[in-house]
């Protein structure tokens, strides 16, 4: 069964896409609606109310859903969920724009009234610098509710010969409005990262997990305080220590990944126990690797040090094959450009 697993050859193996960050909130309010699409430039999903139907009648905890599109990438939003009404994820997550966009950014920030933009949680010190003199520093922003946090970056790779960027996807070569999921096209190119906050000493220790479970390619700072698990051509999972005053108890929120031999990191996740099925979803619960196949996905809660097997942090990975239906988008990005 291994042996016909959908397989795509990326820059950074296995793990081939971050596709989504799932945060609950308790009701979707104008101010909720003008921040996600007016300000940052989201665009609902086509697709969202029938997901809401399908896993509603299965038996999910939440009441309603928001699917937010930012390129090749979303935010999941479930609402007035029965478990956990309300979610902010323990970090922030980096949205990528075309330079060219930057003071249309700021310019429609300034209009909505929102005073969202703050100085990065980040000593500067601790933070690489801008790639280039002409790259200006992120714009740092706060979802108005939950204060969920975000880093916009700009894109600093030479255009295209259209004078387009490329989206975040997991070849390169994706050319900006080439290809979006079924909301349309969004100014953002997508997900660059997400970074999560971590206790100190324990940075070098989530990134061994991900090496040992996954065989992933993961870059360790120098002083060790930082690790970078690497995805696709482009995008990555951070893990930065912090000071007890930004660490923040873990309350639900999760991410999704795609992988290469999805078979064989279940087999390695169900010999450790990682295996974890979310109350919050029975409908995709996973019990054996049957489940698994023929669900597309697993998931995982807990990461621990493979050296001593101990609980180091906590994050909900939802880990998808490539086979897995949300994938096909991307994949046809992936087949335009290897036929073309």
């Amino acid at each position: 069964m291994a042996g016909a697993e959908r397989t795509v050859s990326v820059r950074y193996e296995p793990l081939v896409l971050l596709e989504h960050v799932n945060i609950n909130i308790e009701k979707w309010t104008d101010v909720q609606h003008q921040f996600w699409t007016e300000v940052l430039g989201g665009v609902e999903d086509a697709r969202t109310e029938e997901v809401k139907n399908k896993a509603i009648a299965a038996g999910s905890s939440y009441g309603d859903l928001r699917w937010i599109d930012f390129g090749l990438q979303q935010f999941h939003i479930p609402l007035r969920d029965s478990v956990c009404a309300n979610q902010r994820l323990r970090g922030v997550t980096c949205l990528l724009w075309p330079l060219s966009s930057r003071e249309r950014l700021l310019d429609r920030i300034e209009k909505s009234g929102q005073n969202v933009i703050v100085p990065d949680w980040i000593s500067p010190l601790t933070l690489p610098s801008s790639p280039s003199p002409s790259i200006p520093t992120p714009i740092c922003v706060e979802e108005p509710v939950m204060k969920n946090r975000f880093r916009l970056e700009f894109d600093s790779s030479p255009p295209h010969s259209s004078g387009k960027s490329e989206i975040v996807a997991p070849v390169g070569g994706v050319v900006h409005g080439s290809a979006h999921l079924p909301g349309g096209v969004t100014e953002s190119l997508g997900i660059k990262y997400v970074e999560m906050w971590c206790r100190k000493g324990t940075a070098a220790r989530i990134g061994s997990f991900y090496e040992h479970l996954f065989g992933a390619q993961v870059v360790v700072s120098e002083d060790g305080a930082l690790a970078e698990v690497m995805i696709g051509s482009v995008q990555s999972l951070k893990y930065r220590e912090v000071p007890d005053s930004l660490y923040e108890e873990y309350d639900g929120h999760h991410i999704a990944i795609y992988i290469n031999h999805f078979e064989e990191a279940y087999d390695r996740a169900a010999k450790l126990g990682y295996v974890y099925s979310n109350p919050r979803y029975p409908n995709l619960a996973v019990h054996t690797k049957e489940d698994a196949v023929r669900l597309k996905e697993f998931r995982l809660l807990d990461i621990c040090d493979p050296a001593t097997g101990e609980k180091v942090f906590q994050l909900e990975h939802e880990i998808r094959a490539l086979s897995h239906p949300g994938f096909e988008q991307a994949a046809k990005c992936i087949r335009s450009l290897t036929s073309a």
